[in-house]
């Protein structure tokens, strides 16, 4: 899960190949075998004691899952499986180097290449491979392979989607990957030659390739990509040469919306759905359109009208507008508020009514919450809590994803930390520095989020209680010892070399600093939670009582870790403005 391996096995293409080697040609599965009998072993209960789950979850300094990349090969005749032979590389083989832990991505090559490909990972996610292996080097275990490329980076690698293969019109094998070397990450050219592989830098800059499919037109000599290069909170499609010119490259998209794009380069055409902070969701086809035959770029040509929502939703949802600020060490940050209509009223009548306010979190790291985009779907408690009078406000401080890796990791080896000084500094910016700032009630600040934005709701009660009011917490890790190993050690490595850093990210040493106030600490927790096990509430509540916190606890008896049943999603909701109403 933590590696967003969608699949765990690929058919070879046929690429139309009827014959191999004068016989009919094979049918080739590439899959992953996995052996968790060593990993540790979790009793998860549910309502009454009367649900019960054992689940395999690897804790930090604890073993992971054994596993085996093989092919298995078979003749299919008349609809049935003939002959089926495994062919296996295990986690230590020789075809692996000495650091292998994690086997993150792998796939077949062009099948005139005849053999795979597949990226490895490092314990502490420090170094990766991606490495091709041949089909005959796995068939007689010689353990053979090519490095396509390596990437070192610190504090850890992140890993995408972001890959394509293909051969040139040399035959070579070109491999199109991405990487963070320089601080964001970019998009690179490898080239196997005989003896060695060439490198060469597609994109470059103070900017991200964001981690989405890419598009390949071989016979142009392009590359299509969505990135944010022109406005780190818009998503749109760029297209750049294969020649090496990271110079070279055009937007096709028009700002002040954020794109989702599918091509179709064979054809030439795609379909792109956009949509900005105001304007909901819309969909168009277009073309890729060449204006003759020297046109290094295309431009997109509508095929259709927009096809959007049918309901005038402009008319009644309030108010988003995106604000950006510097943080205390020179950082730019950008951040969201959702403004009722009666803050508008106020502000055009010059009233000074003051306005309840609730910081929606997640702000951990692989997310980003303030995008130019429509996402009622995804923010709708913030625009409900708008709705209700509440001014909303959304930040994306350091850890959060696509700013880079120089932004992301400020987070490692301890967390809990900037990500909350940089929430506090954008409520006192807009406080202290912006017009909204008046009809801000310092006294009424709430805090909410659920996951990592529950963990940080937590947190900012014991390190900025004289901030905010209240917090409603939502399924949060409270000892990073006891959640998942993978993500855990990429961003605090292990708890016998950062002990310090465990210690002070762990919500249990300081809970003789929650609030001795009633109604200021509510948390909702699913007990079948698989993600972040209610144990971790468990351990909170012990402590909270030892040391005599009040506290509030809703318990969803039968959900995981997101609410998913309609009854407890209204349930949570009537409970989180019913607190909001009556606490704040």
């Amino acid at each position: 899960e933590e590696f967003n391996l969608n699949t765990g096995y690929h058919w070879q293409p046929s690429n139309g190949i009827q014959q191999e080697n004068g016989k009919n040609f094979k049918n080739r599965i590439l899959y992953k075998y996995t052996d968790e009998t060593s990993v540790n072993l979790v009793k998860i209960t549910g309502e009454n004691g009367t649900k019960e789950e054992l689940n395999r979850y690897p804790l930090p300094n604890t073993p992971n899952a054994y596993w085996e990349l093989r092919v298995v090969e078979f003749n299919s005749e008349d609809s049935e499986i003939t002959s089926p032979i495994t062919h296996s590389l295990s986690k230590q083989s020789p075809f692996f180097p000495h650091w292998t832990e994690y086997l993150v991505r792998f796939g077949w090559l062009p099948a005139e290449s005849n053999g795979i490909w597949c990226q490895v990972l490092s314990r502490d996610q420090q170094k990766s491979q991606i490495l091709e292996i041949s089909l005959n080097s796995i068939y007689n275990q010689d353990p053979t392979v090519n490095i396509l490329f390596e990437d070192n980076s610190i504090p850890w690698v992140n890993i995408t989607d972001l890959h394509y293969f293909y051969k040139d019109s040399s035959n070579s094998l070109v491999m199109i990957w991405s990487g963070e070397q320089s601080g964001h990450r970019h998009l690179y050219k490898i080239t196997k030659l005989s003896q060695s592989t060439k490198l060469e830098r597609l994109t470059s800059g103070d900017w991200s390739v964001l981690d989405h499919q890419i598009f390949i037109d071989k016979i142009r000599g392009l590359v299509y990509f969505i990135g944010n290069r022109d406005n780190s909170i818009e998503s749109h499609l760029y297209v750049t040469t294969l020649n090496g010119n990271s110079d070279q490259i055009l937007r096709l998209t028009t700002l002040g919306n954020s794109y989702k794009i599918q091509l179709n380069i064979a054809k030439g055409i795609g379909v792109m759905m956009f949509s900005n902070l105001s304007t909901p969701v819309k969909t168009q086809l277009f073309q890729l359109q060449f204006k003759d035959q020297n046109a290094i770029f295309p431009i997109l040509m509508p095929l259709s009208e927009f096809a959007s929502s049918p309901v005038p939703m402009k008319s009644f949802l309030p108010k988003v507008e995106p604000f950006q600020f510097s943080n205390t060490v020179g950082i730019t940050l950008n951040g969201l508020i959702f403004k009722p209509s009666q803050l508008e009223l106020s502000e055009n009548l010059r009233l000074d009514y003051q306005f309840s306010t609730l910081l929606y979190v997640y702000g951990g790291p692989k997310s980003q919450l303030v995008t130019n985009e429509f996402q009622y779907q995804k923010l709708i408690r913030c625009y409900l809590a708008c709705q209700l009078g509440y001014i909303v406000v959304v930040i994306d401080g350091r850890g959060t994803a696509n700013r880079g890796l120089d932004f992301e990791s400020k987070i490692y080896g301890e967390l809990g930390d900037c990500e909350l000084e940089d929430q506090v500094e954008g409520l006192n910016h807009l406080i202290n520095k912006t017009p909204i700032g008046k009809f801000i009630n310092r006294q009424r600040i709430a805090i909410t989020g659920w996951s990592y934005g529950g963990y940080l709701s937590l947190m900012a009660m014991v390190k900025y209680p004289d901030i905010f009011k209240l917090c409603i917490s939502g399924a949060p890790v409270v000892d990073w010892e006891y959640y998942g190993n993978a993500y855990t050690e990429r961003y605090l490595g292990f708890p016998d070399k950062n002990p310090q850093g465990y210690k002070k990210s762990n919500i249990l040493n300081y809970v003789e600093s929650f609030p001795n106030e009633e109604n200021r600490v509510l948390i909702c927790h699913g007990m079948m939670d698989n993600n972040v096990h209610f144990s971790h509430t468990e351990k909170l509540i012990n402590s909270l009582i030892k040391y005599n916190k009040p506290y509030q606890l809703q318990i969803f008896p039968n959900e995981r870790h997101g609410l998913k049943e309609p009854n407890s999603l209204d349930h949570f909701d009537t409970l989180m403005f019913y607190w909001l109403k009556n606490y704040l």
